[in-house]
């Protein structure tokens, strides 16, 4: 008997419908036009287009994997989605898509939230939703092109509930007073880690939309004036002798470090730009820096280029803040790609998803002194190329560091732990004291040491 509707009424229908109707005809039928639309490339291609706004190739493939089919895609973003709380919306037409590169990001987060630091995701709050909000970005950024992709961060999650404390920097009620589905976080349930030198301690509260509009008000009139009039305050640490604030431009998605004793922003992210071929760089090229170690506070500056150093391999760098002139390697040097990409913000917390996928930031004590009280992620890496490792006599010394540039010190901070590795019988002692010590501190492999006894 013949089909009373062809396939291109059967795509219709389906394309309206919620994409789990689709699924079910699959697992309810081989044959027929209605199982042969279930699976075609182009019904898929329009739920990933419908639900999450993917096309082209980018709706081809989930981030990490190798499949190129769009049943299997959706089915993986869907799995995302419901990672981050929100299946509802994939089951019903939405007035937007879904951020999918964002949903892709917080579910790698949340997976590892819930495995390693289930206090921290309990603390994260529902999607922000505009219609319910006293303050939107556009009332506090009027007649600025603000990036989709710099929303994207509180639409999957509206923020951490905040501490107490914070009702005593401005009127943070709301967000401090947590539903019963939530738990009202310690100091050291920052979502962006923390870190402690001596009594100086962090931990990085991701804020509230509302709530970072309404710190971003109050830096304005109290601090900033006119600048940074694109800037806004989006995650916090307010403890007593160490203030951080993390900003984004709303426009273009960059992310920066306020250290709090300047009007000056560190750039946190590199902007998208192209490494320097041989027959580009030339004299008076606009060059930006970026990949500096032991000068870190230069990366995402600005500089022009002077005359080639053949002795030594490097160039000059005239830099346009003032601080002078810098012999740097080419592959440290960058030129801009014009146009706005908008995705700062998402290459930042994507990065620091991976480190801690990788094992490079661990949920462990942030305060030495007190281990059991300030359990959180810490910053200090627990492997990668800034940690070094070395095992002598039985005795292991492990050395980490992280940039502090809220410090009264601004620069790098180290940390040192020694454990006792193998039985005693194989270390031929049962316990050591250590007496003297000397660190060799090098910044890149041809730098002098910097020898501290």
């Amino acid at each position: 008997m013949a089909s009373l509707v062809d396939d291109h009424q059967v795509l219709q229908v389906l394309v309206f419908l919620d994409p789990r109707s689709a699924i079910g005809v699959l697992q309810t039928s081989k044959t027929g036009n209605f199982a042969r639309v279930a699976s075609s490339k182009e019904l898929w291609l329009a739920a990933l287009g419908r639900v999450f706004g993917l096309a082209g190739k980018e709706a081809l493939r989930f981030p990490g994997s190798d499949e190129k089919d769009p049943l299997r895609a959706y089915q993986q973003w869907h799995a995302a989605a419901r990672d981050v709380g929100l299946q509802a919306a994939c089951s019903s037409p939405v007035s937007e898509p879904l951020p999918a590169r964002w949903v892709a990001a917080w579910s790698r987060l949340q997976r590892w939230l819930s495995k390693e630091a289930p206090e921290i995701e309990e603390t994260l709050r529902p999607p922000f939703q505009a219609e319910h909000a006293d303050l939107t970005l556009e009332e506090v950024f009027p007649g600025r092109n603000i990036h989709p992709l710099v929303k994207g961060l509180w639409s999957i999650h509206d923020g951490q509930v905040l501490l107490d404390t914070f009702e005593e920097h401005l009127d943070l009620k709301a967000y401090t007073a947590p539903d019963s589905r939530l738990r009202r976080p310690t100091q050291w349930d920052g979502l962006f880690g923390g870190y402690s030198v001596y009594e100086h301690h962090v931990s990085l509260m991701l804020l509230p939309l509302e709530a970072a509009l309404s710190m971003t008000t109050l830096l304005r009139e109290k601090v900033f004036r006119e600048e940074h009039a694109s800037k806004l305050a989006f995650a916090i640490s307010l403890a007593p002798r160490a203030r951080k604030f993390l900003f984004v431009d709303v426009a273009d998605g960059m992310v920066y470090c306020w250290p709090g004793d300047s009007l000056e922003l560190l750039p946190m992210v590199p902007r998208p730009g192209v490494a320097l071929s041989e027959g580009e760089a030339t004299e008076g090229l606009p060059v930006r820096l970026t990949g500096l170690s032991a000068r870190p506070e230069l990366n995402g500056c600005y500089g022009t280029l002077g005359s080639f150093d053949e002795g030594k391999g490097r160039w000059q760098v005239c830099m346009k803040n003032g601080s002078g002139t810098h012999l740097l390697k080419q592959e440290n040097l960058r030129q801009d790609v014009s146009e706005i990409t908008g995705d700062g913000l998402l290459r930042w917390f994507e990065e620091y998803a991976r480190r801690l996928e990788e094992g490079v930031y661990t949920r462990r004590a942030i305060v030495n002194e007190s281990p059991t009280e300030t359990i959180g992620i810490c910053l200090f890496p627990a492997c990668g190329a800034e940690v070094s490792r070395c095992v002598t006599r039985g005795v292991e010394v492990v050395a980490s560091c992280v940039y502090t540039p809220e410090a009264s010190q601004q620069g790098w901070a180290y940390s040192i732990a020694l454990r006792l590795v193998g039985s005693a019988a194989e270390r031929g002692y049962e316990t050591c004291q250590l007496t003297t010590r000397t660190w060799r501190i090098q910044a890149s492999d041809d730098d002098e040491p910097d020898v501290v006894n």
